[in-house]
């Protein structure tokens, strides 16, 4: 099992929890309202950085990341590369 901490912009956030349905993905939690800074930019919620970031904690079994990957990529290549999203991965135990 993978956990994949998922970073968006807030802007594409239905999309990727769609891809995450259509792709059967167990369950995801979702926090909201993220700022931060990262190869996009800054993100703060203000006039001077608008926007925020979308993280989602999604445990899912290691066949579903590539396709999950490989989907992301995909939009982030229509927007050119300008989208803000960014995946990380690590092993998971699920304990209880």
């Amino acid at each position: 099992m993978k956990l994949l901490f998922l970073i968006c912009e807030s802007a594409v956030e239905s999309a990727v929890i769609s891809i995450l349905r259509e792709l059967d993905v167990p369950g995801y939690t979702r926090l909201s309202n993220a700022i931060g800074n990262g190869r996009q930019g800054r993100r703060e919620g203000s006039p001077v950085w608008p926007g925020t970031n979308s993280l989602l904690l999604i445990g899912v079994p290691e066949n579903l990341v590539t396709p999950i990957v490989e989907r992301l990529r995909a939009i982030s290549e229509d927007r050119e590369g300008r989208m803000a999203i960014k995946i990380f991965s690590v092993n998971a135990e699920d304990l209880l």
